[in-house]
């Protein structure tokens, strides 16, 4: 979707080996996009649907605590169901491996109560 996005907190510490068991819950951290695709306005619940699929995930919407801030759900892949908290927040430069780096060290500073810094930065297949 050509979205720029960071995975921070429990599940990019237990990818870094910091934590013994696999969290249940995924923090995905997304910059605004300049452009919005339908696929980002289905994510964010502009339009309110409980239950879509994506890129093979099945995403089933648990609460939608701040209306164009923040949404949460619970997924499932492949037999395995996780929750996963959505955040996006405003950003000007385009998005770009370079603003995908910004928008990992805006969560890190922003965010200091993770104790250590670790993060997935996403970046597109083709890349």
């Amino acid at each position: 979707m050509g979205l720029c996005c960071t995975v921070v907190g429990e599940y990019a510490m237990y990818r870094a080996g910091k934590l013994a068991s696999r969290p249940k819950s995924l923090s995905l951290y997304i910059s605004r996009p300049l452009t919005r695709s339908p696929e980002f306005d289905l994510l964010m619940q502009e339009n309110e649907n409980p239950r879509f699929v994506l890129g093979g995930v099945e995403f089933v919407s648990v609460s939608w605590a701040m209306p164009d801030k923040s949404v949460s759900y619970r997924i499932r892949h492949d037999g395995d169901e996780n929750n996963l908290k959505i955040a996006y927040v405003n950003c000007d430069i385009p998005c770009g491996p370079r603003a995908k780096l910004d928008l990992t060290y805006n969560l890190w500073t922003t965010f200091d109560y993770y104790c250590t810094n670790y993060a997935i930065v996403v970046l597109p297949s083709t890349t």
